[in-house]
């Protein structure tokens, strides 16, 4: 028979694990307003850079341009071991001109290459390894890969909740846009190309292409040009809830399915990538 004691304990332990599964269905970027650091989306430790939400994408952890290059020349050397930093644009956006050391993701099979081909991504074993995207306002498209990658790192731990081989990701607040205004001489080559700058590219076949390799079944989940919005904002799209289904025990198969809802959404050194079978290294803070 229990003590009154053990009773209260019981009481408690069952108020905190209530309370825990309430902040796992609502977010999982604990996001304190005080400003001090919640949890990453493994629970193991709190955020190594400081960070904010915002109204647009609010379910997102964020992190400025001055922060992310304090972490490029390596001023967070004492808590980061290395840092991947994803472009979300289109091919045409990136070639014109990038952040130094950003790789492009555009389609699944980049997906798959960079985060889960095996021997692609070497890890600081025992260090943190953080990833950060964006896009040309990191709006739309770098939110979305930031989702997709949270969501495919969610079905291949399931049966290890809540373990994550990315557990701390973050978005790059006013994208490619302000990163360049601000810091072009970080940018490689210093130039900006925009989405709707048709003299370098169509983004209507790239934003095709990228819907029919993730097999996205909505098709809209990349931005279309809105006439209505000032200078060469996007048209906001709902933010559903997005889920993968993966057709092999790999994640080669990669499909995309916003039918179904998942509440798992939730922080020298330069890039060498020699090929399409080369190792994929974080940039290493020294």
């Amino acid at each position: 028979m229990l003590s009154i004691t053990g009773v209260e304990e019981m009481q408690e332990l069952a108020e905190k694990f209530t309370e825990i599964s309430i902040a796992v269905k609502s977010t999982e970027v604990l996001i304190n307003t005080e400003g001090k650091h919640g949890l990453i989306a493994d629970y193991s430790d709190s955020f190594a850079l400081p960070y904010f939400s915002s109204p647009r994408v609010p379910d997102l952890p964020q992190i400025s341009d001055t922060v992310l290059v304090e972490l490029i020349e390596g001023q967070f050397q004492d808590s980061i071991a290395s840092f991947l930093i994803i472009d979300c644009r289109y091919p045409y956006e990136y070639n014109g001109g990038h952040i130094r050391t950003a790789v492009n993701v555009h389609t699944a099979q980049d997906f798959n290459h960079v985060f889960f081909d095996t021997g692609k991504v070497e890890h600081i074993k025992n260090g943190r390894n953080i990833i950060i995207f964006y896009c040309e306002y990191s709006l739309e498209r770098g939110p979305a890969m930031f989702r997709r990658l949270r969501d495919a790192d969610r079905v291949k731990h399931k049966l290890q909740y809540p373990m994550l081989q990315y557990p701390e990701m973050y978005l790059l607040s006013g994208g490619y846009k302000k990163f360049f205004n601000n810091h072009a001489n970080m940018c490689s080559p210093p130039n900006y190309v925009e989405m709707t700058n048709e003299k370098y590219g169509s983004w209507s076949e790239c934003r095709q292409e990228r819907a029919v390799s993730f097999c996205d079944k909505r098709r809209n989940s990349e931005p279309i040009p809105s006439k209505t919005d000032s200078g060469n904002q996007v048209s906001p799209l709902p933010e559903t809830p997005r889920h993968f289904h993966f057709q092999s025990s790999s994640l080669t198969d990669l499909c995309y399915d916003s039918r179904q809802s998942d509440s798992s959404f939730y922080h020298p050194r330069f890039m060498a990538i020699q090929s399409a079978h080369s190792v994929m290294q974080f940039n290493h803070v020294h």
